[in-house]
């Protein structure tokens, strides 16, 4: 018997509401106005269209769609379902759960007369999970993929990876022996950052603009610009094209450039 049929799946009930949403603020780290607004106050939430996996009297895993008109040529329009939140609790994954929570969508819909769904989902779900349960599939349209970075947390993350990777790598540790610059970066959708680049380590200052010795503007986003899978190429191309340029000292420059493969875990 599999650990998954210890839990009850079944539509979520008035009662479970507040657990269902404690879940997703434990989740995903989804403020409570923001779930407010996302399901109390949305006038197409359908409390139908909320799956919950129960244990013990407590819901522990969730998955919710929202019905949409989708309009698929200028005559036609069908009843279909945007793809919502799937969670499971953290004490309960790896047991199984999501699947039998996607799975419950065939029925779920079906009831509702919904003939189509889809969704924001990661393209590696799609072909282990969504695909094998429930047909879904990866459609490629020629929209590019944009993220705003609101503020630089996200990169600091990046520079802690970039200093993790110069500590192990030999030969990127070699060549940071001749640095000691700072590199002021323009990239579209981030604010103004500068990196301080020195044998010793590899930092992030947000205010220190001014006192730069390169300065590195790129044109395009950075799922613009590493799409393709050959990334260094790529990024050799953008510098052949000035999609990305580099003011500064020809020297430093090229010392830059030496360091493009760890340059790039800031784009990608």
């Amino acid at each position: 018997m599999s650990e998954a049929s210890e839990y009850e799946i079944r539509a979520l009930a008035k009662k479970d509401r507040a657990k269902f949403m404690k879940l997703l603020n434990d989740s995903f780290k989804m403020s409570d106005e923001f779930l407010a607004w996302k399901y109390n106050s949305n006038p197409s939430f359908d409390q139908s269209l909320v799956v919950v996996a129960v244990n013990r009297g407590q819901v522990v895993g969730g998955a919710s769609w929202l019905p949409r008109s989708l309009k698929i040529s200028k005559s036609l329009s069908v009843r279909a379902a945007l793809g919502a939140d799937l969670a499971v609790d953290r004490n309960h994954r790896g047991r199984g759960l999501a699947k039998p929570l996607i799975a419950s969508e065939n029925t779920v819909l079906e009831n509702k007369n919904i003939i189509m769904s889809y969704g924001l989902i990661d393209p590696k779900l799609v072909e282990h999970v969504h695909g094998p349960l429930i047909g879904l599939v990866e459609v490629h349209t020629s929209t590019t993929v944009y993220k705003k970075y609101l503020n630089l947390s996200e990169i600091r993350k990046k520079v802690v990876d970039m200093n993790r990777i110069a500590q192990s790598d030999k030969e990127i540790k070699k060549k940071l022996e001749e640095f000691d610059m700072n590199v002021l970066f323009r990239l579209r959708g981030v604010p103004l950052f500068t990196i301080r680049m020195s044998f010793e380590e590899i930092c992030l200052e947000e205010n220190n603009l001014k006192d730069a010795d390169l300065k590195v503007e790129c044109d395009l986003t950075p799922s613009e610009l590493f799409k393709s899978k050959r990334k260094t190429l790529a990024l050799f191309k953008a510098l052949l094209t000035r999609k990305i340029r580099i003011k500064g000292s020809l020297r430093d420059a090229i010392k830059l450039y030496s360091l493009s493969e760890l340059l790039r875990i800031l784009f990608v």
